[in-house]
């Protein structure tokens, strides 16, 4: 086989595939530096490959469920994020940059599974 072909499959067959999938983002533990009452900033957790940490994701949106917890009666109450709080993020799969809780919004943005557009979806 040729060896300039050679390496064109072996670069779509082991190279390409984790290049892209290293840019698409769907889920990430993190943790809570600051909560405001509706988003929260949020270190993650995993190291980047040189082991320093990765960029602080900021102002993602907190889902309701994330904030309460039931008590040993059963009964939920509400519970804010603090700093140090443990959270599971998601990666919504269009940019959140004009969403305000609206029904519909407008995209900014074509970007698409971007660490940029965290959701906390609920607390460890």
């Amino acid at each position: 086989m040729n060896t300039k072909r050679h390496l064109g499959i072996n670069f779509m067959d082991e190279q390409f595939p984790q290049l892209l999938l290293s840019r698409i983002y769907c889920m990430m533990i993190g943790t809570v530096t600051r909560f405001d009452g509706e988003v929260a900033d949020v270190q993650p957790a995993p190291l980047q490959s040189d082991d320093s940490k990765r960029p602080m994701i900021i102002a993602c949106p907190v889902l309701k469920n994330a904030l309460i917890e039931f008590n040993k009666d059963g009964h939920a109450i509400y519970k804010p994020l603090k700093a140090g709080d443990k959270v599971l993020l998601g990666f919504h799969d269009r940019d959140l940059e004009n969403y305000r809780g609206q029904k519909t919004y407008k995209l900014a943005t074509k970007r698409m599974h971007s660490i940029n557009d965290g959701i906390v979806l609920g607390k460890f």
